[in-house]
């Protein structure tokens, strides 16, 4: 059986992360480089996720689809729809 994977790479760890990882394989009886792999992988979906969001947003401003607010506005908008929402229902939290 060949290899898993196609390209090699050296990775270090700090100390804690490899007795983590250490652990997980131990405990599931997985090898390592397995498990870093999906951890990165997911990761990765995740980053990229996260920028086509932010590119989707940036366009969305871009064009004037929608208009960017300034966030100390943004969070006396917040707190004063959230004093209202505990007006209508009555919590005095």
């Amino acid at each position: 059986m060949g290899p898993l994977y196609s390209d090699r790479m050296e990775v270090y760890f700090t100390p804690k992360v490899q007795a983590q990882l250490n652990e997980l394989s131990a405990d599931t009886g997985r090898p390592q480089d397995a498990i870093v792999n999906e951890i990165l992988a997911a990761y990765l979906d995740e980053l990229t996720e996260a920028q086509r969001l932010l590119n989707r947003r940036y366009d969305d401003v871009k064009s004037s689809r929608i208009v960017p607010v300034e966030g100390r506005t943004a969070l006396r908008q917040l707190l004063a729809e959230n004093v209202a929402r505990r007006t209508e229902t009555g919590d005095k939290q």
